[in-house]
């Protein structure tokens, strides 16, 4: 079984274990999950109780948190398990010191901390996300 699969596996059964002790659960899991929403390890908690937040702020340039050759994908994500009603909102960070030119493959690219061993300057290779609640 992929080691991402054990860790979603985990984190379900833990989040079902705190879910059965919690008068009203709440529980946000967040991060890089190094896979999309499609694959199976994101499936074992988004089948279920889970709701996987979409980014609402897509643009025609940027179309996830980060970018693989011409590719764009969306690793880093916000997952909540609520027993209350909310609104909820998920953005990408989207200003434009993130940003440079992909000469190469065309559009916008993120401005990356490394190039392998080279040093580049920009904050990371993954842009930064946000979750808005309101109950």
């Amino acid at each position: 079984m992929p080691k991402r699969v054990q860790a979603a596996n985990r984190l379900k059964s833990i989040a079902d274990s705190l879910q059965s002790i919690r008068v009203v659960p709440f529980q946000i899991a967040m991060g890089d999950f190094n896979d999309e929403k499609s694959d199976s390890s994101l499936q074992i908690l988004s089948g279920s109780d889970w709701k996987y937040m979409e980014p609402q702020n897509y643009t025609s340039d940027v179309r996830g948190t980060y970018k693989y050759r011409s590719a764009w994908g969306q690793y880093d994500a916000f997952l909540i398990y609520s027993g209350k009603q909310y609104q909820s909102e998920m953005k990408i960070a989207l200003n434009d010191w993130l940003f440079v030119k992909d000469k190469k493959y065309g559009g916008l690219k993120i401005n990356r901390s490394f190039f392998g061993d080279f040093f580049n300057g920009g904050p990371s290779d993954h842009l930064p996300i946000r979750l808005a609640l309101k109950w």
